[in-house]
């Protein structure tokens, strides 16, 4: 047994080196390992450029509207008038502005109407202003106030009264595309400080109370604006045409009107009536022209001109055959195209001095005065006459 196990692993071995000598004497060696290919990533190039981060470009902020500038302005308006700082106000217009008062030849440039208002602040040096309602149309803003002060200075050869003073008023202002106030209407009654003051008889209306806020309309372009303006024109035309009935047309029983130059309201169809017969008997030939009317919101804005002869007896007075002018501004308010409210603004004294029944009491006025002639000055006369030739 012992030999058949040693010849056995004998046999496994000589097998084995006879199959190693045999695939060492018949068989090709291996070929070598081939050398890797260079690619991108082994050969030694610069590295590829950072990418390009572009600068943002950084978005202008857009150019406020003029809605903005005229908003931000009238709020400069305010706060110059309120803090009594002329030169802020002055600010607010043009090099060559105009300021035009109802019964007065126009103020020209923004540096004149600065003095004119620093007048005013030494006649009034407490003056409060606060609108109730501003109303805009494109480069046309409307601003109608109260304002209220005590009479501390000068008017003229007046002395001062130091009696409260006060009074409801409206300004039209037309805007350059800067916001800048290029030219200002206003209307408001001097007859009425006067009686305030105690050197007009007159009755004046009450000392106006300051509102907390105003109401403030833009224009939308509709076409119940555009009906609206037509509307009115119905009653400017009245007067022309002789018709209490165009006259009313837009009156009803709770319709009230509120004329600046009058101590008191009128309301109602029957008022409304009233006004216009004694009216038409002062001034049988009166005539309403319009000159610029505007649709915003639910209220009208119209600017107009009174001409007429004073024929007939006038508040009791008898006629005095003189022919006047009287510029007015209106604002009415309008629902289902018939009258809620009506405002009117007009300088009084813009015809009492045509009918010569201005109190004599002589000197310069200044625009917050009399309304006789420019601002500081007093009514303008009339161009001397140039002297004869001599005779040679």
């Amino acid at each position: 047994m012992r030999h058949s196990a040693s010849s056995s692993l004998a046999l496994v071995l000589l097998l084995g080196l006879a199959s190693a000598g045999s695939a060492a004497c018949g068989s090709d060696p291996p070929p070598p390992p081939k050398a890797p290919v260079p690619t991108a990533a082994t050969v030694d190039m610069p590295p590829p450029p950072a990418p390009k981060v572009e600068e943002p470009v950084k978005a202008e902020p857009p150019k406020p509207t003029l809605a903005e500038l005229q908003a931000k302005a009238i709020a400069g308006y305010l706060e110059a008038m309120n803090s009594h700082d002329a030169a802020k106000l002055g600010a607010l217009y043009t090099d060559d502005a105009e300021w035009k008062m109802a019964g007065t030849p126009p103020t020209k440039g923004r540096a004149t109407i600065e003095a004119e208002v620093a007048k005013f602040f030494a006649f009034a040096p407490d003056v409060k202003l606060a609108p109730n309602l501003i109303l805009s149309k494109g480069d046309v803003t409307v601003l109608q106030y109260a304002i209220t002060g005590t009479n501390k200075g000068d008017m003229g050869p007046i002395k001062p009264t130091n009696k409260p003073i006060g009074w409801q008023a409206m300004h039209i202002a037309w805007w350059t595309p800067e916001g800048k106030i290029r030219e200002e209407h206003a209307y408001w009654d001097n007859g009425t400080m006067l009686s305030q003051m105690g050197i007009s008889p007159r009755k004046a209306p009450a000392i106006p109370t300051l509102a907390a806020s105003p109401q403030t309309v833009a224009a939308s372009g509709s076409e119940a604006e555009t009906k609206n303006v037509a509307l009115l024109g119905t009653m400017y035309g009245a007067m022309e045409k002789k018709s209490a009935t165009d006259f009313l047309s837009l009156t009803t029983d709770t319709s009230e009107w509120i004329d600046n130059t009058q101590p008191a309201p009128s309301k109602g169809k029957a008022d409304a009536q009233k006004f216009f017969d004694n009216h038409m008997k002062a001034f049988p030939d009166a005539k309403m022209t319009v000159k610029s009317s505007w649709g915003i919101g639910d209220f009208v804005v119209t600017e107009a001109q009174m001409t007429g002869t004073n024929t007939g007896p006038l508040f009791g007075r008898p006629a005095t055959k003189k022919a006047v002018t009287m510029e007015t501004a209106d604002i009415v308010l309008l629902k289902d195209g018939k009258m809620v409210k009506g405002w009117s603004f007009a300088n009084g004294m813009q015809v009492a001095e045509q009918l010569g029944m201005l109190p004599k009491h002589g000197g310069g006025k200044g625009h917050h005065e009399h309304g006789k002639g420019e601002h500081g000055k007093g009514a303008p006369k009339p161009a001397p006459k140039p002297a004869a030739p001599k005779k040679k």
